[in-house]
């Protein structure tokens, strides 16, 4: 083989790749648009739960997908790939959703066939759906306060879990 049939052999390996993960995304939202009262009878309480359990894949990357899975068709998504319909469950303007897919379409074609990883997708992303520029004092600052918050969560819940055992030790003793 030659330099160029390998290079050409291993795009060919990476595009199949790429192909099979978005088939494995949109097989995964067909299992929980289908099969919940499959996992239900079989004491799965929720599906995010059920891909926690059998380690499928992040539930945050099968959220994103399924997401983004919103502003396209089955049949792009394959072409898109998973990052790239990944990316679409960020768009902020539903009005660029066809503009990121044909920039999306144009970087695969000049890129042989592939299709964009995650960090190409979200640039793909900001530049048809830009982001307003946010300061990272603010951003720092709701960080904190969004930590806050969830400190506080966790001190009600530790709370209540102390009457629940406290309740349960006395229980146990009058017994």
């Amino acid at each position: 083989m030659t330099y160029e049939e390998l290079i050409e052999h291993c795009v060919g390996l990476r595009v199949a790749y790429e192909r099979d993960e978005a088939r494995f995304f949109l097989g995964l939202v067909e299992v929980e648009q289908n099969h919940m009262d499959t996992l239900r009878g079989a004491g799965v309480d929720s599906f995010d739960s059920f891909l926690r359990s059998c380690e499928f894949t992040r539930v945050e990357r099968y959220r994103a997908f399924a997401s983004g899975l919103r502003h396209t068709t089955s049949e792009e998504a394959e072409k898109m790939g998973a990052p790239a319909v990944m990316q679409l469950s960020n768009l902020r303007d539903e009005s660029k959703a066809m503009e990121y897919k044909e920039a999306v379409a144009a970087w695969s074609q000049d890129h042989r066939g592939l299709s964009p990883r995650q960090e190409t997708a979200a640039k793909l992303l900001r530049q048809v759906d830009p982001r307003p520029e946010r300061p990272q004092s603010l951003r720092r600052l709701e960080e904190v306060q969004r930590l806050r918050e969830e400190n506080a969560a966790l001190k009600r819940e530790v709370a209540r879990l102390q009457k629940l055992l406290a309740k349960h030790e006395k229980g146990s003793q009058a017994a």
